[in-house]
């Protein structure tokens, strides 16, 4: 992991193959989405109309990257990750769920003409 803007683009472009070729929820995707959060504009996470990744390469002078994540691992064993439509999430009381997407103020910049919230 670099923060070099090369670099970055050649994980994008290796990324968007994996999810291309259904292998988005691989370990390699996992890394290399880690990589690209970190290293990419703003941490953000933003795909296109195709469902490539198109964040562009971002513009810090030093980043810190976390090479081993075992010391979570107790943390997180009793937790599940899912990705999708939070209605259709089977939730408990106590159950914690971060949702992100869509927010709740006017942020109208990702789409190259804007859009509004009739467009969700």
């Amino acid at each position: 992991m670099e923060n070099d803007e090369q670099l970055f683009y050649r994980h994008r472009d290796r990324f968007n193959h994996l999810l291309t070729a259904g292998d988005g929820l691989s370990e390699e995707a996992a890394a290399i989405f880690y990589y690209l959060n970190r290293t990419g504009f703003n941490g953000l996470c933003r795909f296109n109309r195709r469902g490539l990744f198109n964040v562009p390469f971002g513009r810090y002078t030093s980043i810190r990257y976390t090479r081993d994540f075992t010391g979570y691992r107790d943390a997180l064993a009793g937790w599940t990750f899912s990705s999708g439509d939070v209605e259709a999430l089977p939730l408990r009381p106590g159950d914690f769920v971060y949702a992100d997407p869509p927010y709740d103020v006017q942020f109208t910049q990702y789409a190259k003409s804007g859009f509004t919230w009739r467009d969700l």
